[in-house]
């Protein structure tokens, strides 16, 4: 006996597999699909395309019909798939959540049904019931489609959700590619909610997929702008100029933290820090210089932006024919102010060390200069 899913244009379809049995299973293991597609003619359909997608991960299979309207697929890996059929390019109807176990193998004792799982379309069947439905749809008073409206709002959001929460949990697990696909899932069945986009922005940054990343948080704003938030949109630009960074991309970053500043005033100098950091721990010290010249133009008192641009700075020497090393100006003034306002600070021990390293360079080359 075959394991038979019947679409039949229902809301719910119903997926009937026979044996209630489920032995443990493995990646490896393959399992069979078949069925026949008949046309809005009722007639067998030949050259329909049936997609075969998997539900939990990026996996996808396609097989078309012959002369008799069949199909078979003999090596689907075990899961849950979505089922579709496709005529001329377009998606006639689907099953979204068809279960495809293991098969019989030879040895196995147990006493479960080995046949294909078999996915059957009757587009006129289908077509009618549609037909009935939208007539019945109709004929509905105002108050029964709010109601119904209601309904599905609620039933797609609990789906969201149950997306959402997969997401987190994969993301905080560092499983990220999984993650991400709760999240895309997610945004399937609601593309109005901004935070999910943000998640996966910040996803695909974990994955190092800066581009994709900031598509997603462009995403984020689109939808945003729809119910506008001045604090959560700064986050978003805040976060949208820390991947400009990544980027090597410092004009976009500052212009995207200067949008983040006009939407939430107040706290230039940590978000330009915050900037800076990120494009010292990439190694982009040029970018970085500027950002913290920022920082400091918004507060000459931000210590730590002091200390860090000397840093930077420093590391951008030169050495002349002498062979001596030659910071850029402003160094050893940004070890001093640190000094001035952090005298006891975490890094008042290294920035003390540098100034008297510059000191006295500057000593030597000055006597240098005096005895030509």
């Amino acid at each position: 006996m075959s394991r038979l899913v019947k679409s039949s244009g229902l809301p719910l379809l119903a997926v009937a597999l026979f044996g209630l049995f489920v032995p443990e299973v493995c990646e490896a293991q393959r399992a069979q699909v078949m069925g026949q597609v008949k046309g809005v003619d009722g007639k067998p359909l030949k050259g329909a395309v049936i997609h075969i997608d998997d539900t939990q991960v990026v996996r996808k299979f396609t097989v078309k019909t012959n002369k008799k309207g069949r199909y078979f697929h003999g090596a689907i890996p075990l899961g849950y798939y979505r089922v579709s059929v496709h005529v001329n390019g377009t998606e006639m109807h689907a099953v979204p959540r068809v279960r495809i176990y293991r098969t019989k193998r030879p040895g196995d004792t147990f006493a479960y049904d080995a046949e294909p799982v078999k996915v059957d379309f009757d587009l006129q069947a289908i077509a009618k019931l549609k037909k009935k439905r939208q007539e019945a749809l109709a004929k509905r008073s105002a108050s029964e489609v709010a109601a119904d409206r209601a309904k599905e709002e609620e039933r797609k959001f609990g789906h969201m959700n149950d997306e959402f929460k997969k997401g987190r949990e994969h993301f905080h697990a560092r499983r990220y590619r999984q993650a991400l696909q709760a999240y895309v899932r997610a945004a399937e069945m609601d593309p109005r909610q901004h935070i999910i986009f943000a998640e996966m922005g910040e996803t695909n940054r974990a994955l190092r997929k800066y581009d994709d990343a900031i598509e997603s948080y462009r995403q984020a704003l689109t939808v945003l702008a729809q119910n506008p938030d001045s604090k959560v949109g700064a986050k978003y630009q805040m976060n949208l100029g820390l991947l400009y960074g990544l980027m090597d991309q410092t004009d976009q970053a500052l212009a995207a933290i200067n949008q983040a500043l006009e939407l939430n005033p107040g706290g230039a100098d940590l978000a330009y820090f915050n900037l800076g950091a990120t494009l010292v721990n990439s190694g982009r010290n040029q970018g970085a210089i500027t950002a913290f010249r920022k920082a400091i133009e918004a507060n000459p008192d931000h210590a730590n932006s002091q200390y860090q641009l000397g840093v930077c700075l420093l590391g951008m020497a030169t050495v002349d024919e002498q062979g001596r090393s030659i910071p850029p100006p402003g160094t050893l003034e940004a070890f001093k102010k640190y000094v001035e306002l952090e005298p006891s600070g975490p890094y008042a021990a290294e920035a003390n060390s540098m100034i008297q390293a510059l000191a006295a360079q500057v000593k030597t080359t000055f006597d240098a200069k005096k005895d030509k």
